[in-house]
């Protein structure tokens, strides 16, 4: 599945398994495709998706909420 890395780096940040922490710049336009991936596979697995950005992109839980909130809903 293509979506595996996504989800593979999700897991590894939330058991602290990472040998290197991977860093995103949250103002870089792949960061922001990266997080719409997120956000769209945890609600295709009924998984939170705020929850889930925060775990991947390793933010604070409100900072994905208040990204969440400010995004442009698809059509």
């Amino acid at each position: 599945m293509w979506t595996f890395p996504v989800w593979m780096l999700r897991d590894r940040r939330r058991s602290n398994r990472l040998a290197k922490p991977v860093s995103f710049d949250l103002r870089h336009p792949d960061t922001l495709l990266l997080t719409a991936l997120v956000y769209r596979v945890a609600e295709l697995s009924d998984d939170k998706p705020a929850e889930a950005i925060a775990e991947t992109l390793d933010l604070i839980l409100r900072t994905a909420t208040n990204w969440v909130a400010r995004a442009p809903q698809g059509t």
